[in-house]
């Protein structure tokens, strides 16, 4: 894989997304900082193109999910790719952040 700095913006290119993720996610299992879970979020994360999973972070149920938007105001566009975070402890979700970096990834979910 192509390496990526933590502060580069997620990549666009769907190939080298899926491997950047595939490296972090990886990565994350093997150190014990993030675990599956089969806990399931209501329905609300409607803008996103895909959910990449539910787990268990810090105690936390989270769902990570994946959206591509065009850069509105910019010309010319672009496409711009954000992993939605969204925490649960129970029946209700309570709250969550859209982030643009690894870097950005970790500090949210407290990594």
């Amino acid at each position: 894989m192509e390496t990526m700095n933590r502060t580069d913006p997620l990549p666009t290119d769907w190939n080298l997304w899926r491997s950047v993720w595939a490296e972090w996610l990886t990565d994350k299992r093997s150190t014990g900082q993030v675990r599956p879970t089969s806990w399931r979020f209501p329905g609300r994360n409607f803008l996103a193109d895909e959910v990449l999973g539910t787990f268990s972070i810090s105690g936390r149920n989270v769902e990570l999910s994946e959206v591509t938007f065009p850069s509105l105001g910019e010309r010319p566009a672009r496409t711009i790719r954000y992993v939605g975070v969204t925490f649960g402890t129970g029946a209700e979700a309570d709250g969550g952040a859209v982030v643009s970096t690894l870097a950005e990834l970790d500090k949210v979910l407290g990594l």
